[in-house]
């Protein structure tokens, strides 16, 4: 297994345009909370940046059993609400910009 370190700039300004866009807190997505933004997070950081499962867990204090759950649950909200993939597309387009 590659092992991949976390990249912490790459998420602050991840987490700082998924805020922006969803009108949300950052605190909201760091917190021990379960949050759908952090759901997003996560789901935006495994698709870009290939990270495993256990890296994501440890950062987001989600159990890295649980991600693949919510990968699955954000592509599926993808694919049935509307407005939604632009947002996830915005962001894409905030972090590019910075």
């Amino acid at each position: 297994m590659k092992t991949i370190a976390f990249d912490a700039e790459y998420a602050n300004k991840l987490e700082l345009a998924i805020s922006s866009e969803f009108g949300c807190n950052r605190s909201e997505i760091v917190s021990l909370r379960d949050s759908f933004v952090k759901k997003v997070t996560v789901f935006i950081l495994f698709k870009t940046k290939n990270y495993d499962t256990r890296v994501l867990g440890a950062n987001y204090q989600i159990s890295w059993l649980y991600i693949p759950t919510v990968i699955k649950e954000i592509e599926y909200i993808l694919k049935v609400v509307p407005g939604f993939e632009i947002k996830i597309k915005n962001v894409y387009q905030l972090i590019s910009e910075k």
